[in-house]
């Protein structure tokens, strides 16, 4: 009986990390599809000339604008290596995000099981250490950092 458990929970451990992976490129795709939300609702007048690119990756998606550039990027508990402890590096759920500017971090967020009523467990990104879900207004927060940072540069080229 033991021999048969042992080789089950290799095959396990490897579904579990597929199906991480997956989850992961799912939450990471629907992220980038608020983003694409908030950059077409950007005002035409705006102070910016052009519009951001988008790039979009597995796991990282990059804004740029200019010189100024906002990356967003996932790290998944399958991203760790065999013996690492998952649950105290992942506590709340089975990845983590974090956008990132060139000065520094602008915003972190955990990809957590969500239970809406009466439904199967789905998962959402959520503002670190908060209740508060990832929509629209904290993505808009992420892309106002580069649009700020577009303004800056624009205001010292003028100089």
């Amino acid at each position: 009986m033991s021999g048969s458990h042992t080789t089950l929970a290799p095959a396990r451990h490897a579904e579990y990390l597929a199906e991480v992976s997956r989850l992961v490129h799912d939450q990471v795709d629907a992220l980038y599809a608020v983003l694409m939300v908030v950059i077409e609702r950007l005002p035409a007048p705006n102070a910016v000339a052009t519009r951001p690119t988008v790039t979009h990756g597995d796991r990282v998606i990059r804004v740029a604008l200019g010189r100024c550039s906002v990356d967003i990027e996932a790290r998944a508990t399958s991203d760790l290596p065999e013996g690492a402890s998952r649950a105290q590096i992942f506590p709340t759920g089975p990845a983590w995000g974090t956008a990132r500017a060139p000065d520094g971090i602008i915003a972190r967020w955990e990809l957590r099981p969500v239970h809406a009523d009466n439904a199967s467990p789905g998962y959402a990104w959520m503002v670190a250490r908060t209740e508060i879900p990832v929509d629209e207004p904290e993505v808009a927060a992420v892309l106002g950092h580069l649009l700020a940072c577009q303004a800056a540069d624009k205001h010292l080229s003028a100089v």
